[in-house]
């Protein structure tokens, strides 16, 4: 019986002591993994960079995003830090290689993304990736000190504000989320049409770049814009907005007036219209004249300046012919009267104008020229068969004169005798 007590204690010590290697080695193992499990092999690369940034030990090292190793020390070398990657197993890595920081996460998480190279270069064995062939890592404080401190301070508080909004609006933001999903789907739906042939995106963004490309060096007038805009907001929203409500509830019966008005002008503007148009050939004849006007402004300077002599000249002669005028005033009653006493036989000889105009033609053409033995007029008498049967109450069948004859008839009439038509 001893003996079995004794044979189930060292079963009991047996199995508490394999208890206890295995909790230890489980404990050393947690405790060298993050450096690498024993006796498994590694590939070891160094980079420089000019800043890490948040990037710490422990961080993964991927290759076309797949993990790969993690990054096993850092350490500051003058002005760079050398970072040391861990990379599992035998990895090939040539002397083109290259190191970029990137970012897991809005949280500052960082990894590494390591380019092996190419093989033609040579490995790269215990050399170092240089900084030339290495990017930095980029947090988000280095994008806010593209900022000045006024942007940053404005931007804490707009921060600091929107976390208090939504602090108060909690049920709200509750409500967001659940319908989120439904929201999530619409989005896919909308990135699924951005993304297809129809939607012609690339041709929109290189829209967008060029219209954003508009607003280079106009930034002092976008500035310019949008204060003015800020300075017409707040006085639309001056009074608690109350006049722009009044103004909006008068407006439609302004707008009403306004239309009356403006039909009321439809007739005036027609005849604007039409006068225009009359007045434009005139305008158009005054613009081509433009230039003859200007030469005759511009030449007429100097018989203007002669004027006031010649009418200082002209003096003693308008008054006299101003004496005379009022010394005719009488006469002209009298002339109007013969005119008017006139205008029956004038009316009857009208239509003999030309006659009367050929008979003084002729009359000079008789006084012009004289003969040999000076004479300007020469009457004589050339009897004709009138002379003689003209006496008696006969008329003679040979003379076919018309003593009467219609106007412009007298050049046809000729007398007939025996030595022809005279």
């Amino acid at each position: 019986m001893p003996r079995v007590m004794s044979m189930k204690g060292s079963r009991s010590l047996i199995v508490g002591v394999a208890v206890v290697l295995v909790a230890g080695l489980s404990v050393y193992v947690a405790a060298i993994a993050p450096g690498g499990l024993p006796f498994a092999s590694y590939t070891y690369v160094r980079a420089a960079f000019d800043d890490v940034g948040s990037l710490q030990v422990g961080d993964d090292v991927r290759q076309n995003s797949v993990r790969v190793g993690r990054v096993q020390h850092i350490e500051y070398d003058g002005t760079d830090a050398v970072a040391t990657l861990q990379l599992d197993g035998d990895q090939p890595v040539y002397r083109d290689a290259r190191a970029t920081i990137g970012a897991r996460s809005g949280l500052g998480e960082k990894f590494v993304q390591l380019t092996p190279g190419n093989r033609h270069t040579g490995p790269l064995g215990d050399g170092m990736i240089p900084g030339s062939r290495t990017a930095n890592a980029r947090d988000l404080d280095w994008l806010l000190d593209a900022f000045d401190r006024s942007t940053r301070n404005a931007l804490s508080q707009a921060l600091k504000e929107s976390g208090g909004g939504l602090a108060e609006h909690g049920s709200d933001l509750h409500v967001f989320l659940d319908a989120a999903p439904n929201l999530l789907e619409d989005l896919g739906t909308v990135a699924q049409a951005a993304a297809s042939d129809d939607a012609n995106f690339p041709a929109l963004l290189r829209s967008a770049h060029q219209l954003a490309g508009r607003f280079t060096d106009r930034e002092e007038k976008l500035t310019g814009l949008v204060r003015n805009v800020e300075r017409t907001t707040r006085a639309v929203a001056v009074d608690d907005t109350g006049p722009m409500r009044r103004t909006l509830h008068e407006l439609p019966d302004t707008l009403r007036d306004a239309q009356a008005a403006l039909d009321a002008l439809d007739k005036p503007l027609a005849d604007t219209e039409s006068a225009l148009r009359t007045l434009r050939p005139g305008l158009a004849a005054l613009g081509a004249s433009t230039p003859n006007l200007r030469g005759l402004l511009r030449e007429g300077v100097d018989p203007m300046r002669a004027v006031p002599g010649v009418a200082a000249a002209a003096d003693p002669a308008v008054v006299d012919l101003t004496r005379t005028i009022s010394d005719a005033r009488p006469l002209a009653r009298s002339a109007a009267k013969g005119l008017a006493s006139a205008r029956t036989p004038l009316e009857v000889i009208a239509p003999y104008s030309h006659e009367v105009s050929n008979w003084f033609t002729y009359l000079t053409s008789a006084l012009s020229n004289r003969d040999k033995a000076g004479h300007w007029l020469r009457i004589m008498l050339v009897p004709g068969s009138e002379s003689v049967t003209g006496a008696p109450p006969v008329k003679d069948p040979l003379v076919h004169r018309d003593p009467y004859p219609a106007p412009g008839q007298a050049e046809n009439d000729r007398a007939k005798t025996v030595g022809g038509p005279r």
